[in-house]
């Protein structure tokens, strides 16, 4: 790294007097009244205003056209001036990525116009930016194409740079270092700016246009730039799905002949054909036979970086929904068995340790048993007689603890390959949570199960294996909650409410405990027979029960200086107890009342967490061909042998961030599987909440019961206000008219 130099070039200070003062023509004619050496000059600039050129300095200011262009016709290679050193934040910038920033785009053309002359236009153009201060900004996109991409606000000028880089050999199928095409920069900054997705979305479309106009018109398919996948093998509609861009995860699944192929439309039906491969990984295991891990859309959306209301908009999509449809009644029998077996076996389990806890403890306390025992005086284990039904018992949790192990170990082996699926040496350990609480369900259970059986067999009790067990079997029961709409209201409910609103919660209420508990631990030091303050830990337990009212509020007189004790106590439960506690109740109901709104979606996200665990169980190669449930899952219609597009150009090729991934491609065939789906103009035919249907019905059935009851009531009232002539020609109305009016 060079040094910077001692004092200032007062050159260098008179240029930037002359760039700030805006006057056209004392910028442009700076260079000939004062001859300079542009290369001393140059230098000085990049040492003292962090590594930025004197192109890059022009830019800043207006007017400078005239100097710009004076420069470049002196020192044309300061084209290829990059802000890079080893410590630069901004690594990489030249003055064509400046100029597209600040929407310049006479600079955009001289500078491409003189690159051109140079024959360093290509070269150019593959120059990304990757300094750190890029992160979350329009530099993101690294590329030229990308940025002006990125920081295209209206239908104008933006569009114009993004034509004229285009027309000058700007690649659309460039990638960057993290071999993001500007589709993949597209997605990423809408996840970091989603307030300007509308425009965003305008920008991909216009895009994507340009590349289907600009590709050979002797490619056949050139529309495969969709599939292709940066450095952590995710294309851009797998990565729009795994950031929750709905937005342009529906504009891409829309987008004919890519990944949506019209079909036939017989007269009630839009029938439609979608490429799902990246979809399921039912597909990987029946289909391919290659033992690799492919991370698919259903699994990205319970990405960290993923949140629940972006995934519900992905959810609601119809693709999405019809394959959690046609899963969930594959699944649901099965799964129902489950349930029932699982319910059945921790009652069994309950009610049985609860026989041989009494058994055990009421032989050890009875003082005519004639069972020799030894008793452990921690009590943490006991040798008993329990009785010989006992080993069905014993049967029974071999039976569960075994497979429920095999179960538990395939889930950890699966949550690995989903966070080590990535390419590179990148992780991605934001899908560790994946179903993790049910995870260690599993494995508790298990452990629990076989260690009861252990004890069984040797006639043994131990009390501390048997809570985790019931802790967690039970617990478990929750997975099965999506069977019922508003169960799953009230588990998810508690489940979001202890772990964003009651741990914050519990958090504060510990340090106002200590805090205080503190002050009146200190206030009792000195005093003599006052157990409740003997020592801290006594001093927490009393101060908490005070607080709710367990404990005698009389002990305070006990201390050095009561009414400061009183004091502190008013202080404590006013905060703790009254303040925080009614906090915490406000926002639990917030909470609940978000949650039941969003039932429906909540219902759909927890199907999706049903069948991913399941799946985690059940899909094991070999096996996976021979499960009758798991062929009917099948929802992909046909599959076709697609060889990827290389005609869109040859320049591309020779490019290093391409050349690689072009030639991999270029030998290897892909299968593409494809789902047929037949929709109604305003309703999908694939409904999974019966429920809403029939209030659906039944709210039909009671508006025409209604406008049947008023017609009648019209009526009736048009016939008591007729003649007498109308009665005699319909008695039955003049018998009514009589019961009505004369009830006596």
């Amino acid at each position: 790294m060079e040094k910077e130099k001692e004092g200032t070039n007062p050159d260098l200070e008179k240029l930037i007097e002359v760039f700030k003062s805006g006057d056209k023509n004392k910028i442009d004619g700076y260079l000939e009244k004062t001859p300079l050496n542009l290369k001393t000059l140059n230098e000085d600039a990049k040492n003292k205003y962090n590594r930025e050129s004197l192109l890059h300095l022009a830019l800043k200011y207006e007017n400078t056209i005239g100097f710009f262009k004076t420069v470049l016709n002196h020192n044309p290679e300061y084209l290829m001036e990059q802000r890079s050193n080893y410590i630069s934040p901004y690594q990489g910038q030249t003055p064509l990525h400046v100029a597209i920033a600040i929407k310049n785009i006479e600079a955009v053309k001289i500078i491409l116009e003189k690159a051109a002359k140079e024959q360093l236009r290509e070269q150019l153009l593959c120059l990304c930016a990757v300094g750190n201060e890029f992160k979350n900004t329009i530099f993101m996109g690294q590329l030229p194409l990308s940025i002006a991409a990125l920081a295209a606000k209206s239908e104008g000028i933006d569009k114009d740079i993004i034509d004229y880089l285009i027309l000058n050999k700007a690649k659309i199928w460039y990638k960057n270092e993290k071999g993001d095409t500007v589709f993949h920069s597209l997605i990423k900054y809408a996840d970091v700016k989603p307030d300007k997705i509308q425009r965003i979305r305008k920008t991909f479309k216009y895009i994507w246009e340009c590349f289907l106009e600009n590709c050979d018109a002797d490619s056949t398919e050139p529309t495969d730039i969709l599939f292709w996948e940066n450095n952590a093998g995710l294309t851009p509609l797998h990565l729009s799905a795994k950031l929750g861009v709905s937005e342009l995860f529906g504009f891409i699944v829309k987008i004919e002949n890519v990944y949506r192929f019209k079909n036939v439309k017989d007269g009630i039906f839009d029938i439609r054909e979608y490429d799902v491969t990246e979809f399921d990984r039912l597909i990987n295991y029946q289909q391919v036979e290659k033992n690799e891990w492919n991370l698919t859309i259903l699994e990205s959306l319970f990405d960290l970086k993923c949140t629940c209301c972006e995934a519900f908009q992905i959810l609601n999509h119809k693709l999405v929904h019809f394959i959690l449809h046609r899963k969930w009644q594959a699944y649901r029998n099965t799964m129902i068995i489950w349930m029932i077996l699982h319910f059945t076996f921790m009652s069994v389990f309950t009610f049985s340790m609860i026989e041989k806890s009494r058994l055990l403890f009421c032989t050890e306390n009875s003082e005519t048993s004639s069972h020799n025992e030894t008793i452990s005086l921690n009590n943490k284990a006991t040798s008993c007689d329990i009785g010989e039904e006992f080993y069905a018992v014993l049967f029974m949790n071999l039976v569960v603890g075994i497979p429920y192990f095999m179960f538990g170990v395939s889930c950890v082996l699966k949550l690995v390959g989903r966070c080590t699926s990535a390419f590179g040496n990148s992780r991605n350990f934001g899908l560790m949570f994946h179903n993790l609480d049910y995870v260690i369900c599993l494995l508790v259970i298990a452990i629990g199960a076989l260690a009861e059986c252990f004890y069984i067999f040797f006639k043994t009790h131990s009390d501390f294996h048997l809570v985790l067990v019931l802790i967690f079997g039970w617990y478990f029961m929750l997975y099965f909650s999506p069977f019922s709409k508003n169960l799953v209201s009230f588990t998810y409910m508690i489940k979001s409410g202890f772990l964003e609103d009651f741990v914050p919660f519990a958090l504060v209420f510990l340090w106002l405990l200590v805090s205080f508990t503190t002050v009146m631990y200190m206030l009792f030091r000195g005093t003599d027979n006052v157990e409740e303050f003997d020592d801290f830990g006594s001093a927490l337990l009393t101060m908490f029960n005070l607080g709710v009212g367990l404990n005698n509020i009389d002990v305070l007189n006990q201390s050095r200086v009561p009414w400061l004790a009183y004091t502190i106590f008013v202080v404590f439960a006013i905060l703790s107890f009254i303040h925080l506690f009614n906090a915490l109740v406000a926002v639990m109901s917030t909470t609940f009342s978000v949650v039941h709104q969003e039932r429906k979606s909540y219902l759909k996200y927890n199907k999706l967490r049903m069948i991913e665990l399941f799946e985690d169980i059940v899909l094991v190669r070999g096996l996976v061909n021979r499960l009758p449930f798991l062929k009917n899952a099948n929802h992909w219609d046909r599959s076709v042998e697609v060889t990827p597009s290389t005609s869109c150009s040859e320049i591309f090729k020779q490019h290093s961030s391409l050349k690689s991934t072009t030639e991999k491609r270029s030998k290897k065939s892909i299968t593409r599987y494809y789902s047929v789906l037949r929709l109604l103009d305003d309703l999908s035919e694939y409904k999974d909440d019966i429920d809403e249907e029939k209030k659906m019905k039944e709210t039909k059935n009671i508006k025409i019961m209604s406008k049947c009851f008023f017609k009648a009531v019209k009526t009736f009232k048009k016939e008591t206000n007729s003649s007498m002539q109308f009665n005699t020609i319909h008695p039955e109305n003049e018998i009514t008219f009589v019961q009505i009016q004369s009830p006596e």
